[in-house]
């Protein structure tokens, strides 16, 4: 399971002056529906997952992120980026089991999106607590072209 503290990154001492009970009411919102699905992911595979990408993203952490949505649900505590295996393995859960997701509440951003070389060629995936506003399961939050290939469970090949 992934620990609060793995969330925080130190960022909620570091920040303490941006950091409302809002923000921490989110925080554990999306650390409990992250771990619902990591979870599930981990008795289904037999993987383990234990690392954050990303938590919550102060303003100033968000504007140096590479490939950082303006408007960040990690600013608000309401998205998670769990470090995801070389072979993609929990994205492709992911998107084997939208099912599970939806049940959870959870949105996840389309894997093309989620690997870049600025990342130190290591994916993540992106899970938010809110819908996007297409309100698709799976969405692309970007008009930046696709950084990794479509994954067979997205219709096309690994």
């Amino acid at each position: 399971m992934l620990k609060p503290s793995a969330y925080w990154m130190g960022r909620e001492l570091q920040y303490a002056a941006e950091l409302t009970a809002e923000i921490e009411a989110n925080a554990a919102v999306t650390i409990d529906r992250i771990n619902q699905a990591v979870g599930l992911f981990e008795i289904d595979t037999g993987i383990a997952l234990n690392d954050w990408a990303s938590g919550w993203r102060p303003a100033a952490v968000n504007a140096g992120t590479p490939g950082a949505a303006k408007a960040s649900k990690h600013m608000t505590a309401e998205a998670g980026d769990v470090r995801d295996t070389p072979n993609r393995d929990f994205a492709r859960w992911c998107l084997k089991n939208l099912d599970q997701l939806e049940a959870i509440g959870l949105w996840m951003e389309d894997p093309r999106h989620t690997w870049h070389q600025a990342a130190g060629g290591k994916p993540w995936v992106h899970l938010q607590t809110v819908p996007p506003r297409s309100r698709s399961r799976i969405f692309i939050a970007s008009s930046a072209p696709a950084t990794a290939p479509l994954l067979v469970e997205q219709g096309g090949m690994a």
